[in-house]
C-alpha cells in the first residue's frame, strides 16, 4: 500500500516518549513466534542478512540479536508495541540499508540537530560508540544506520509512524 509521507519525523515531535521508545529490547522468546509464517528469505532480503541460517540460530538462540535489527524485524512483521511500518512502493525494496561514508554519518546526525548523547539514547547505543562513528573509527552497522533513516524520515523506501 503506497502511503504519502508523514510530514514530520519522529524527532521533530520533540516528544520523550518517542525518543525512548524506538529501540526495542531484545525478547528472545519473541523471537520465533514472531518470524513465524514469513518467508525466511523475504526477511533476509529485507533486513540485509547473510543467508537463511542466520535467521534461523537467531530464531533458535544460538546467535545474538542487536536492539536494533530485532526492532527492524517487530517493524516488519507488525509486532513493534507502538509503531508501524509503511512501504511507498510495496515491501519488495529492502529495508535494510547500507551506512554512508563517514563523514556523511556524522554530518547527516547533525543536520538532524542530534547531538552524540542524543543520538545514543535514541539508538540505544553507548556514547562512545557514537563517538567511535563521528571519529571514523568505526562504521554503524546497517541496522542502525537504517533506523535512524526510519526515525528521520529520510528512508528511500519506507516510513515508520504510530500505530
Amino acid at each position: 500500500k503506497q502511503t504519502g509521507r508523514l510530514k514530520k519525523n519522529l524527532l521533530g515531535e520533540n516528544n520523550p516518549f518517542m525518543w525512548r521508545n524506538v529501540v526495542s529490547e531484545v525478547d528472545r522468546d519473541a523471537l520465533k513466534p514472531m518470524i513465524q509464517g514469513f518467508d525466511p528469505k523475504y526477511l533476509i532480503d529485507l533486513l540485509g542478512l547473510r543467508s537463511v541460517e542466520v535467521l534461523e540460530k537467531i530464531a533458535a538462540g544460538e546467535s545474538d540479536i542487536d536492539p536494533r535489527t530485532f526492532t527492524l524485524l517487530q517493524l516488519i512483521t507488525n509486532q513493534h508495541p507502538i509503531f508501524e511500518i509503511r512501504a511507498f512502493d510495496g515491501f519488495d525494496k529492502p529495508l535494510s540499508i547500507q551506512p554512508p561514508s563517514l563523514d556523511d554519518f556524522r554530518n547527516v546526525r547533525q543536520q538532524c540537530g542530534l547531538k552524540q548523547p542524543q543520538f545514543s539514547k535514541l539508538m540505544n547505543l553507548n556514547r562512545l560508540t557514537v563517538k567511535q562513528y563521528d571519529k571514523g573509527e568505526k562504521k554503524p552497522p546497517a541496522s542502525t544506520w537504517t533506523l535512524f533513516l526510519l526515525a528521520i524520515n529520510r528512508h528511500p523506501n519506507y516510513e515508520i509512524g504510530l500505530k
